[in-house]
């Protein structure tokens, strides 16, 4: 199991990426978060590598479709779950700022 608590980064909008390595659109996917990132000092990322669906991880959390990014504000608050869309990523990092 993982605790997002102790992984988001106070302070900054967390992009929790949840992926696996044997996912097409994951893999297109990583890259733009990272340039993200890269871009915007005020972002961190996260990574979680689900393995598979009958993961504990993707069971505890719900993981139905992958990438699941998940936004967290700077206070840590869930700000939304958008998957596959960049631009939706995007506009809720800024909504965290």
């Amino acid at each position: 199991n993982v605790d997002l608590k102790k992984i988001v980064v106070p302070g900054k909008v967390t992009l929790v990426d949840f992926y696996a390595d044997w996912c097409g659109p994951c893999k297109k996917m990583g890259p733009l978060l990272e340039k993200m990132v890269q871009d915007d000092s005020d972002l961190c990322l996260r990574k979680i590598n689900i393995v598979g669906w009958n993961s504990a991880v993707a069971k505890q959390y719900n993981i139905r479709s992958i990438p699941s990014v998940w936004v967290f504000n700077r206070k840590g608050q869930l700000v939304g779950q958008p998957s596959h869309s960049l631009s939706e990523i995007q506009s809720l990092a800024q909504q965290a700022k």
